[in-house]
């Protein structure tokens, strides 16, 4: 199996105090009918110089099922409250 993550490498600016929102989506994109990903669980973390919190985490429960071209989508907020670069970390764990 293969994966492919498609990221702006950079989303523009976003000042100390508001709130960072993001819009995460998983997608089987297989073009093999059979190819049903299982178990799926995501976890989306944001890094800083100093810290990695985590925003979402559906690893330690994961159960989704994907048939291709079906895709899961959440959505990921923070308070920012650190000066400096920020990185969304975003990790998926699945069975093929």
């Amino acid at each position: 199996s293969s994966g492919e993550l498609a990221l702006p490498q950079s989303f523009g600016a976003v000042s100390l105090g508001e709130t960072f929102t993001s819009f995460v989506t998983f997608g089987n994109f297989s073009s093999n009918v059979n190819a049903i990903v299982r178990e799926v669980g995501l976890k989306v973390e944001l890094q800083s110089e100093r810290q990695r919190v985590t925003l979402y985490d559906g690893t330690k429960t994961p159960g989704a099922a994907l048939r291709p071209g079906e895709k899961m989508d959440l959505i990921v907020t923070k308070d920012l409250k650190e000066l400096g670069a920020h990185t969304l970390v975003c990790s998926a764990t699945y069975y093929d």
